[in-house]
């Protein structure tokens, strides 16, 4: 099955959805009824309604059980219950719903630990050439992309010495055998003395064979130590809070410790990026946050997600925690997003808008504008589970309308088409333009360039006409942010 390919309703929805296992918060009573002589789809049709008509957002959408067809498959049936309301489409005009159903007597993964090259892309067709070009966003950190010398701004041309033609070819790139991968390398140019033409670096890279990699969302940390201030940085792909389970909480506690050291470093001015950060647990969002926060703000709330009226669970409501290190003296906080912030980032952002003296500042290009919660459901007895939606998020005023994206406060399209040439610096680096603007244009105060133009150096060597295509990160997709996970027997 090809996991970036075009699907119906339901299959679109569990290709980007993010499947979780073991993680248990506490168990709920909805158990099948296991009928005398109901079959074994009815069984778990009936469990699958009964979640549905308690937890749904839209619930008044739910007819009774009788009206439904008891013995349809249950991804079928499942999607029979599901409302337009959370109907969105992608940038290809795709339509995707986020609530999700999970087979669990199938193999089950989760993208936290798979086997993988590690490298995060996003595909170009070539204008007039049967070819794809792939664009490296980033690799994980101890992949065998990264470990082979393949780095975020390679353009991946050709594997094997032939060209990418196919979408069974971009998948190629997800995992798989050795292979010689040839990349054009724009952040190493040479110039042609004769014509002043500069040229990129083309070159041949052995990728080692994929293997099984941890997909730690803390891809970079640092500090950028300015006249003016001490910045910190860090680029956080999805919220997480460790390896494996719910209850490992390794990833959060790598994060204690970089804002512990921006502590004893006196960083006053962050830039958080969540530019590849599809969500995740609202739970991790809340220790993030916490960790951001300013003396001032403890105890307030951080977001709430908000239920139907008749559902047996209360709503939630996160609050910043007790933070033990010693809170930031902060001021600012840069926020750098694109399509793919979605969900818990979303929800950090606006969970922090209305804290009292921090400034939360947008750098980039509209998010996803995904509002709303979900809560994972299992029945271990049947092996199956749902996500459905449950609630909507809002910040401690309630305010919860971003259900079309943030647009940013400062715009800078890394994707733009007429910038294709922008060699995307590492993270972390002030080659990367989006943080260069933040820190010498925003924090600085310096006058520069304009954000959306290249360097006279750049738009020489570079005229490359092509169109956006797919991208490695929609498998990684959370479908809304979630809230908690209930198990039943």
């Amino acid at each position: 099955m090809n996991i970036l390919s075009k699907y119906g309703r339901l299959g679109y929805i569990m290709l980007f959805s993010t499947l979780f296992f073991g993680a248990c918060e506490k168990s709920d009573t909805l158990g099948d009824e296991d009928a005398l002589g109901e079959t074994a789809n009815s069984k778990v049709n009936r469990w699958v309604h009964n979640t549905m008509k308690q937890q749904y957002l839209w619930l008044d959408e739910i007819k009774d059980f009788g009206d439904y067809r008891s013995n349809a498959e249950p991804m079928t049936f499942f999607s029979l219950l599901i409302s337009d309301n959370e109907k969105r489409k992608d940038t290809n005009g795709n339509e995707y719903y986020y609530s999700y159903i999970i087979d669990n007597n199938t193999t089950k993964t989760s993208h936290t630990n798979k086997d993988t090259y590690g490298i995060e892309f996003v595909a170009y067709k070539i204008t007039n050439e049967n070819r794809y070009e792939l664009r490296v966003m980033y690799t994980l950190p101890g992949s065998a992309a990264e470990k082979s010398g393949i780095k975020r701004g390679h353009w991946i041309a050709l594997n094997n010495g032939e060209k990418i033609t196919t979408i069974d070819d971009i998948e190629q790139f997800l995992s798989g055998d050795a292979k010689l991968v040839t990349v054009i390398d724009y952040g190493e140019l040479t110039i042609d003395e004769s014509t002043g033409n500069y040229s990129p670096k083309i070159y041949d890279i052995q990728l080692a064979k994929s293997e099984i990699t941890y997909d730690n969302p803390i891809v970079k940390n640092t500090i950028f130590n300015e006249e003016s201030c001490n910045v910190g940085y860090l680029a956080y792909t999805h919220f997480t809070t460790g390896p494996d389970s719910y209850e490992n909480v390794e990833y959060n506690n790598q994060l204690t410790k970089i804002f512990s050291n921006f502590k004893n470093e006196n960083v006053t001015k962050l830039i958080i990026d969540l530019r590849y950060n599809g969500g995740g647990y609202l739970s991790c969002a809340q220790h993030l946050a916490s960790l951001m926060s300013r003396e001032e703000h403890k105890e307030n709330i951080f977001c709430k997600v908000i239920r139907n009226s008749q559902s047996p669970y209360s709503n939630n409501v996160f609050k910043i925690n007790e933070n033990n290190l010693g809170y930031l003296d902060l001021n600012d906080i840069y926020f750098i997003i694109s399509e793919y912030t979605a969900s818990a980032s979303e929800a950090l952002i606006n969970g922090l808008k209305p804290f009292s003296n921090l400034n939360v500042y947008t750098v980039g290009t509209r998010s996803e504008g995904k509002n709303l919660a979900s809560n994972n459901f299992v029945n271990e007895g049947l092996k199956w589970e749902i996500q459905p939606i449950t609630g909507k998020v809002c910040n401690m005023n309630d305010d919860g309308n971003y259900g079309s994206g943030f647009a940013p406060d400062y715009k800078i399209d890394e994707f733009d088409g007429e910038n294709y040439g922008w060699y995307w610096g590492e993270f972390g680096t002030k080659e990367d333009k989006i943080i260069e603007f933040i820190i010498d244009e925003k924090i600085n105060g310096a006058t520069t360039k304009s954000i959306n133009n290249q360097t006279e150096k750049q738009s020489v060597y570079i005229n490359k006409k092509a169109t956006r295509s797919i991208s490695s990160l929609k498998r990684k997709k959370y479908n809304a942010a979630i809230a908690d996970t209930y198990i039943s027997k």
